[in-house]
This record gives structure tokens, sequence and C-alpha cells, in this order.
């Protein structure tokens, strides 16, 4: 959800859907990288510094020029663009 809510510019439902499913597993991959995405869009310096923190601890390579690799080859150009774009504005390398 939390996905769909950012690709629909719904930032503040994305970042509590990223939130919750974090609270639940608070090493998800995917829940770090959109939500520090959702962060970077809402200008949450505080938020997206403390999920950048956590999701390097998980997979120090990550950068934004590999995000494609873990969305697969199915994603909508504008969609990975926003993404990375996020992901940038929030200081993730």
């Amino acid at each position: 959800m939390a996905h769909a809510y950012f690709f629909l510019d719904k930032h503040e439902q994305a970042l509590d859907q990223a939130q919750q499913l974090l609270h639940r597993n608070p090493h998800n991959h995917a829940g770090l990288r959109i939500g520090n995405a959702i962060a970077g869009f809402l200008g949450r310096a505080d938020v997206a510094e403390q999920l950048a923190v956590r999701l390097q601890a998980v997979d120090p390579a990550f950068s934004v020029r590999r995000l494609s690799e873990y969305l697969g080859p199915y994603q909508r150009p504008e969609f990975v663009k926003k993404y990375a774009e996020g992901l940038r504005r929030a200081g993730l390398p």
C-alpha cells in the first residue's frame, strides 16, 4: 500500500503505511526503501536519516543506482524515476 499511495502522490498516507510495515518487520528492505523515498518527498529529514541508517545496516551496498535491481523488469520508467528522486532527496548514495 505504501508504494501505491506514493505513486498516487498521497505521501502522508504512504508514510503511514510504510511505518506500519516497518513496525511489524523492522528490517523489511522494500519498506525501508519506500519509506526513505517518501520521507525525501515530504522533506522529512529526521525520518529519512533514521530509515537510511537502517537500510544501510540491512544492505550496506544499496545505492540509488541499483534501485532497478530491486524493483525488477516490470516497473514503469516514470515510477522508477520518481522512486530514485525520492531516495536522492532523502540523501541516499
